[in-house]
Order: C-alpha cells, then sequence, then structure tokens
C-alpha cells in the first residue's frame, strides 16, 4: 500500500537518497558533471529552507517506507502580494517507478495532496515548472487541473571555453546605478512580453507590468544579484541590462563555481549586438572573478537570445515547461 505523508526531514536515511538516483528534476538535473549527490544536497537545503517559510513537504511511500516520490509546496509571498491573489509553488515534484504509467499514477497521488492542500489554504494559484521529457509528469499535471502556459530554455556553458571579446564595448558601463532604477523598471516592464504571468490571461496586465517594473528597478540599484552591468547610447539613454549572481560556489560545497546570467535588451532602438555586447561583458566578469560554469535561462521565443548565446559558445542543455492551475471557483 502506498501512501502521501509530511516529512519533518525531506531526504530522512540513505535509502530516500538512493531513491533520488531516478530522479529527472533534482537541481541542476540537466548540467553535466554534477554529482547525484551535490543535487540531493541541493534539495535537502531547498526543503529546510521552504519549511522555514511555511512550505509544505510531501513523500509518497510504499507500505515497507520506501520512498516512492517528493513534492515540496512553498508559499510565494512576492507573486502574493503583486497579483493581490495567495501564489504558491511546486518548486520540486517526482516520482518514481518502473514505467511511465507508474510514475504518472505515483504524481498524481502527490498532486492530490498538494491540491487538497491548497484548497484548505485557500491558495487561489498553483505554478510549477516541469522538464519537457518527462511525459509522465506532464500527464499527471494535465490530470490534476494544471495547464502548461510557457516554455524556456536553459543554457549552458564552460567558461573557459567561451569565445569573449578582449575588452567591453564601449557603451557598456558596470555597477548599480540607483539613478537608473526607473528607466530599468519602464524597460523591464516594457520588453518582458514573453513571460509566464504574460502568457497566463488571468493575471491582470497593470499587476504584471509592476511585478517586471519593481524587478528592474531593484537590478539597478543592486538589490539583485552579485553584479549589475548596463549599455546606453550616446544620449545616456537605456538599452538594456543585466544581472549577473553565483548559483552555486565551491566554498558552499558545489563541484565548481556556477553562475546565473539575466539580461534584456530593448527591441526597438537598440543598435544590432546590443545584446551579445551585454553577454559577452558579463561572462567576461564571471570568469574573471572564478565562474567555472554559466547558467543562463530564456523563454523559447527570445532569438536573440539564442544569437547571442551561441555566438559565445553556450550550448542549450534543456528545457522546461511552465504550468498554472487555479482554485476551482
Amino acid at each position: 500500500m502506498e501512501s502521501v505523508v509530511e516529512l519533518s526531514s525531506a531526504l530522512e536515511d540513505e535509502r530516500d537518497r538512493g531513491a533520488l538516483s531516478a530522479s529527472l528534476h533534482l537541481p541542476y538535473a540537466a548540467v553535466p558533471g554534477l554529482d547525484l549527490k551535490f543535487r540531493a544536497e541541493r534539495l535537502q537545503r531547498a526543503f529546510a529552507s521552504a519549511r522555514s517559510r511555511g512550505g509544505r513537504a510531501l513523500a509518497l511511500r510504499a507500505a515497507d517506507g520506501a520512498l516512492l516520490g517528493l513534492l515540496l509546496l512553498e508559499p510565494l509571498p512576492h507573486e502574493t502580494r503583486h497579483f493581490a491573489r495567495r501564489c504558491a509553488r511546486i518548486s520540486y515534484c517526482d516520482a518514481f517507478g518502473d514505467s511511465d504509467d507508474e510514475r504518472a499514477r505515483r504524481a498524481a497521488a502527490l498532486l492530490a495532496s498538494a491540491v487538497k492542500i491548497a484548497e484548505q489554504e485557500e491558495l487561489e494559484v498553483l505554478w510549477t515548472q516541469l522538464r519537457a521529457i518527462d511525459y509522465a509528469l506532464q500527464r499527471a499535471l494535465s490530470g490534476a487541473g494544471f495547464r502548461c502556459v510557457d516554455a524556456l530554455v536553459d543554457w549552458v556553458a564552460r567558461a573557459d571555453a567561451l569565445a569573449l571579446g578582449a575588452a567591453d564595448a564601449p557603451n557598456l558601463e558596470h555597477g548599480a546605478r540607483a539613478s537608473l532604477a526607473v528607466a530599468c523598471g519602464a524597460l523591464a516592464a516594457e520588453e518582458m512580453r514573453f513571460n509566464r504571468f504574460r502568457a497566463e490571461p488571468r493575471f491582470e496586465r497593470e499587476r504584471v507590468d509592476g511585478l517586471y517594473r519593481e524587478l528592474g528597478e531593484r537590478c539597478a540599484r543592486g538589490e539583485i544579484g552579485a553584479h549589475f552591468l548596463c549599455a546606453r547610447d550616446a544620449a545616456g539613454e537605456l538599452l538594456g541590462f543585466a544581472a549577473l549572481d553565483w548559483s552555486a560556489r565551491r566554498s558552499e560545497g558545489a563541484p565548481c563555481d556556477m553562475a546565473a546570467f539575466r539580461f534584456l535588451v530593448r527591441r526597438s532602438g537598440a543598435p544590432r549586438g546590443t545584446g551579445t555586447a551585454l553577454l559577452d561583458a558579463g561572462c567576461r566578469w564571471l570568469r574573471e572573478r572564478g565562474a567555472e560554469l554559466l547558467l543562463a535561462q530564456t523563454v523559447l521565443q527570445n532569438a536573440g537570445m539564442f544569437r547571442s548565446a551561441l555566438r559565445l559558445g553556450f550550448r542549450v542543455e534543456d528545457s522546461l515547461y511552465d504550468f498554472f492551475r487555479w482554485r476551482s471557483a
């Protein structure tokens, strides 16, 4: 007999950790060279952090206690505030089995428990991301009332293999600039047109704009990420900006120093090559500070990012889907 239980600890023994070797959704699942132990420990820390913020960790167990699946449900206070709707995220969900049918059935049991909790706690919106290769979990999500709204691409590059220029383009500036907060906010609200929240029509456009506007403003003020850089034209008008951050460090037990890269470019009016120049400068800054592996993510519709990333030596490593579920009326 299989049953869903709430966990006080995400991974309770070596048998649990062994079961995770079947997981398609451990952190950094598609990044080459990262061993199971590191990825399982990252998941353990994510569970502990989410529980400290009111999250719930669920496990599907066999009668003998064997781990058959895991799910992490955590509140999203930032999105809840912006959309005036109680939002939560299923930040990890996977089920293990010998066939897709078995995995789909077990994932459905976990999702049913998560949906029940969401209904009891009057959560209005559930969001999750899923690797595109996982057809079994797609079936389970669809059966639980989730709908796919967006597709994303993960990019990976070894820093020492990138084809970077010798120096920054002359119109690039490094360092947070509070004076650009309004301009960065306006650019984010205008240009982040392809995204999970834009793709879901039940989120009001004004509230989505406000979410991205705040994101852009915080980047400019240096409140998001380890480093900010921007591109401006001769008249000082903002053409684009980037936020760089460390995703994992050796000093924290990671097998290598990994960095994450986000950037945004004005689609009309920015000279051709602005995005590549930002990506080039940001990758050089990270490499000079010890980054060994660079990670980036973009929506599938962002053809400019595809061109820039491929030109510098990034490769597509994974693709993901965004799913939403809205509470029944």
